[in-house]
């Protein structure tokens, strides 16, 4: 919606600066945002006397100093200048009402002026707009409550801003915990202990160092506040979850507070510490996301190639769980090792007693990587891995988000990501055989918890300059905690990570029988897979029937010996996908509905092939249809040699007529077919497609031969097998 007083603020802004050197036009849509902030930005600069240098401009100590000098002497009533209209068009773009849009300043500016302090955390305005306010002011900072912010984050931050906006500037006030929330609340911690000139936002070594002193002594009032503040931030969604008292933010350690806290410690599976209280330890996880790194842990990750000797140095060193990579590599060129998990290792870790993780990582992570269809085949390429690993049914594989993805990130391409990991995992057997989990930031691990179907969380908690660990919950399915990195190692392992488990997941204790997927394992046909893996199906073996009831029958073969004829469709495969066209193709076959529902789930079988071919056929006779559909793969790999291989399936249409027992729709059927003999035209019937197309082929009037089963009727036909295949009704 277009805001008129944005829209004239911004023609105003190009009317008096665009003939001004290195200006940047604001596009006039009467919509705030950042382009219009840095026009009134540059305008204040210009009239300051400051010139405008090329690129974005920040409002920084220069222009604060030449503010607080030349424009707050003259904020009075009935002054009026360019910098009043700046002033005021900053106040619209802000959405806060500064009376007019004239360049005089009034009781009215001056209003506004005390309702964004008012807002930002001061009781008692003092109406006067200083650099402080102003650099507040010509920024995109909200200081109201989002739709998507917290009430008490917001209390929290209108503190902050109370109490220590000296050292931290005037900061948002939204409800959002952010990074600028996060430092301020550091600085209070500090300010607190007083290291006011020392200050700078930072858990470093003074300020760890100085609390447990004063922890030992007693803590005062405001501090106990601000380990309130941390408390909540971090117990939020779990206070939520168990529905319990929130935290109060009263700066007394009073039973409610201590209880949280206790409750804080064993979620995080903190030791040692002292029970319910804010000791160092605590307070080192309750300020940052992973927390002091001399405190206990059971678990490791590592890109080594763990030797015997090197997994005895870690039960030496009392690890009990090892995290270690399905797939890749690490460093590049002369440099560059495999990083890859080893049946030999995997063999020795649980020789030795350990608990293995498995973690999928094989990219190096830019938000543009992350698809559906790379989550699809990062999860094919982790199941074949693991397969050949022995690791057994129902083991979690975390795969790797290992970015700072911001919100929209994670709705754009993390969800989408996952979301094709889950459609290969939770597909038909691979839902009982392996258990799709996350690697990632709290913000992520959290988020796929709860949008898509990530059943365990391993958390990059030692990213602490991440924005996803800022002001996020430790996720409520947390099962490995990482939260220091070691480069010194131990004896033999060369570079470690402390992990810290919830055992959530125990990982794997036990191998079974490595398993070679075959290729079909990179479609996404459940009844095949499993009927592969139970050893029914097998290459150049016998034909099988995957499912069959009064209506359909639908059979599979793997073979080696490939027919040469044509197809009555026909399409190539390259790099798993199918030519260009072939929707069309589909589309002028059998109409636009049957190739939309078709022509996803081809493709998604066709994802399996780096090069091949597709081809379908069908026919009518007697009192049966069949139709087929051959997928070759002309660079498959079978039994350790290369070679050229194929699926076939075979749909039959049986021509029985069905009773009462067979179908809940039975009598839907029936009285289709009745509406088939009374029209007496297959080819006339529109409504309803599938149900009629069975209905004329069980009419049984004519012949099959006779009817007019186009090829339009026939994609009806192969669309409702393929539901058969996936929905099993």
């Amino acid at each position: 919606m277009v805001d008129q007083m944005v829209l004239t603020t911004q023609q105003w802004l190009n009317k008096t600066y665009g003939s001004v050197a290195n200006y940047i036009q604001v596009t006039e849509s009467g919509n705030t945002g950042w382009q219009t902030i840095y026009g009134l930005i540059q305008g204040l600069q210009y009239e300051l006397g400051i010139s405008l240098q090329a690129g974005l401009p920040a409002f920084g100590e220069v222009t604060s100093a030449a503010f607080d000098s030349q424009v707050v002497p003259q904020l009075k009533n009935g002054y009026e200048s360019h910098f009043v209209y700046l002033i005021q068009g900053a106040f619209w773009a802000k959405g806060i009402n500064p009376g007019e849009f004239n360049g005089v300043y009034s009781p009215d500016t001056q209003a506004a002026v005390e309702t964004l302090q008012t807002e930002a955390g001061f009781t008692d305005p003092s109406g006067i707009l200083t650099s402080l306010w102003a650099k507040a002011l010509f920024d995109m900072s909200a200081f109201v409550l989002l739709s998507n912010g917290d009430a008490k984050i917001r209390t929290m931050q209108q503190y902050l801003n109370f109490r220590y906006s000296a050292q931290t500037g005037i900061l948002p006030a939204d409800g959002v915990y952010q990074r600028d929330t996060n430092t301020a609340l550091i600085y209070g911690v500090q300010i607190e202990l007083g290291l006011v000139t020392v200050a700078n936002g930072v858990w470093g070594p003074s300020t760890r160092s100085t609390y447990a002193s004063a922890y030992a002594n007693g803590l005062s009032t405001g501090l106990i506040r601000l380990v309130q503040f941390a408390l909540y931030v971090n117990m939020s969604q779990y206070i939520t979850a168990n529905q319990l008292s929130t935290v109060p933010f009263n700066g007394q350690l009073d039973t409610t507070t201590q209880s949280l806290l206790f409750a804080f410690q064993r979620f995080m599976n903190l030791t040692p510490v002292t029970a319910n209280q804010p000791d160092p330890v605590t307070m080192y996880s309750l300020m940052v996301s992973s927390g002091s790194p001399s405190r206990n842990f059971w678990g490791v990750d590592t890109s080594i190639q763990l030797t015997a000797n090197m997994v005895q140095s870690l039960v030496n060193w009392d690890a009990t769980y090892v995290a270690r990579y399905l797939t890749g590599s690490v460093g590049s060129g002369s440099l560059q090792k495999p990083k890859n998990l080893t049946r030999t290792e995997a063999q020795n870790i649980l020789t030795a007693g350990l608990h293995l993780v498995p973690i999928y990582q094989d990219n190096f992570p830019t938000v543009d990587y992350f698809t559906r269809r790379q989550g699809q085949k990062d999860a094919r390429a982790a199941m074949a891995a693991a397969t050949e690993l022995g690791l057994p049914t129902g083991t979690v594989i975390y795969f790797a988000i290992d970015m700072d993805m911001t919100d929209d990130d994670i709705s754009n391409n993390g969800l989408p990501y996952f979301n094709g990991v889950t459609s290969i995992f939770n597909n038909g057997e691979a839902a009982n055989y392996y258990v799709p989990a996350v690697y990632g930031t709290r913000n992520v691990s959290s988020r796929l918890a709860l949008e898509s179907s990530s059943v365990y969380s391993y958390v990059s908690n030692m990213s602490t300059g991440y924005s996803g660990n800022l002001g996020f919950s430790q996720p409520l399915n947390w099962a490995f905690d990482q939260f220091a990195e070691d480069d010194s190692g131990i004896s033999g392992v060369a570079a470690i990570d402390y992990v810290n488990v919830s055992h959530a997941d125990e990982g794997v204790v036990a191998l079974e029988t490595p398993v070679q997927l075959s290729w079909i394992f990179n479609t996404e046909f459940a009844p095949l897979k499993s009927a592969y893996l139970s050893g029914s199906l097998t290459w150049d073996g016998p034909e099988i029937t995957l499912y069959d009831n009064k209506l359909l029958k639908l059979t599979a073969q793997l073979t080696t010996s490939i027919s040469s004829g044509p197809g009555m469709l026909q399409f190539n495969i390259s790099a798993g996908q199918l030519e260009d066209g072939f929707e069309a193709s589909l589309s002028n076959a059998f109409g636009q509905e049957v190739s939309t529902k078709l022509g996803a789930k081809l493709a998604d079988m066709a994802a399996a092939i780096d090069n091949g071919l597709l081809k379908m056929t069908y026919s009518a006779s007697g009192t049966e249809v069949s139709i087929s559909c051959t997928l070759i793969n002309s660079q498959s790999e079978i039994n350790g040699v290369e070679m050229s291989s194929a699926i076939i399936l075979n749909a039959s249409f049986h021509l029985n007529p069905l009773n009462p027992s067979d179908s809940p729709d039975w009598q839907k059927i029936n009285n289709a077919i009745y509406n088939i003999t009374m029209a007496g035209a297959v080819s006339s019937v529109s409504a309803d497609a599938g149900y009629l197309v069975y209905a004329a082929i069980l009419a049984g009037a004519a012949p099959v031969a006779t009817v007019t089963l186009g090829i339009g009727a026939v994609g009806l036909l192969l669309v409702a097998t393929w539901n058969q295949i996936n929905d099993n009704s």
